[in-house]
């Protein structure tokens, strides 16, 4: 079943769902990972690995059967990759697209420091980030558990009016907001520090005894600080949120921005994940809707699959 973490018009819409895949899927997506990962081939999507056995092949396609059932949007041509991703203290948080920018340059005016904080080392990003414009949904599933206060998690800012001003400059990630000429003629760098300000503190206050926090049942934690949101990575939670909806009227949504924090010392975070895509025969238009029924908890039949 999936849970609404935010809706319209407080945020993109954000949904959890506790146990989308069960702990021996999990086990067996870790492995397919870590075996990519020793050959240097992470990332590269399932699609391209011709090392797959039969009954790796078939979490697989359990993972992506649930994931049409749950979004009414089944696989197609042009669709996004299905990808392993991992993050560790020392590489950053790999919660996004695989085309993001190799920085590895230090800030060195005002501007660029107040844009890169060190808990969110890859920053913030909407998914149609490197003209990915047909992306209108995301799918992160994790594969293991980080506790919470150890990093790791993915954080919404929820900052509307700085998340519209960045994208009305076409910029469509912190690191790119001091280094963009603005074409309204405002300086975009104080908004894209102040959607890092916000996803900061929702990080620290999970390190905090009695934050505001959110509890549901079989849920992983979710920390709320303001409008933000942290989900803390969980073993065999979904979450799927969407850059382009319909209560956006497929615009990308100002609300969608977001990020992975660092993950502590000691700690790796391993996540699948896919960007949904607009099928190739739609225009790549900015009015585009989005298609798909999701099933929410209380409002019909369980659409997630179950965990297996």
């Amino acid at each position: 079943m999936a849970y609404a973490l935010s809706e319209p018009p407080a945020g993109c819409p954000i949904y959890a769902v506790p146990g989308f895949m069960g702990d021996d899927e999990c086990d067996i997506l870790l492995a397919i990972a870590q075996k990519q990962n020793a050959r240097g081939a992470l990332g590269v999507g399932l699609s391209s690995d011709d090392t797959l056995e039969p009954h790796e092949c078939a979490v697989i396609e359990a993972f992506e059967q649930r994931l049409a059932q749950l979004t009414g949007c089944q696989p197609h041509a042009g669709d996004g990759r299905v990808v392993f991703k991992l993050s560790t203290a020392s590489t950053g948080c790999w919660d996004s697209s695989d085309d993001e920018d190799d920085e590895d340059e230090l800030p060195t005016t005002t501007a660029e420091r107040a844009c890169r904080v060190p808990g969110f080392p890859m920053g913030l990003h909407v998914d149609t980030h490197s003209e990915q414009r047909k992306r209108f949904a995301s799918v992160i599933l994790y594969l293991n558990t980080i506790p919470p206060g150890c990093g790791g998690e993915t954080v919404f800012p929820h900052l509307v009016s700085e998340g519209a001003a960045l994208l009305q400059n076409n910029v469509t990630h912190t690191h790119l907001a001091s280094l963009t000429r603005p074409t309204t003629g405002a300086d975009v760098a104080p908004a894209a520090a102040n959607l890092l300000a916000a996803a900061q503190a929702v990080c620290e206050c999970a390190q905090t005894p009695n934050s505001a926090d959110i509890h549901e049942e079989n849920m992983a934690c979710v920390r709320a600080h303001g409008q933000a949101l942290a989900v803390c990575p969980k073993k065999g939670l979904c979450i799927l949120f969407y850059t382009r909806h319909p209560s956006t009227h497929g615009q990308v949504d100002a609300n969608s921005w977001h990020g992975g924090a660092r993950v502590a010392d000691g700690y790796h975070k391993w996540i699948l994940q896919k960007f949904m895509t607009v099928p190739l025969f739609v225009p790549a238009r900015d009015d585009i809707l989005t298609p798909g029924p999701l099933h929410v908890a209380g409002e019909g039949e369980n659409g997630d699959g179950g965990g297996g």
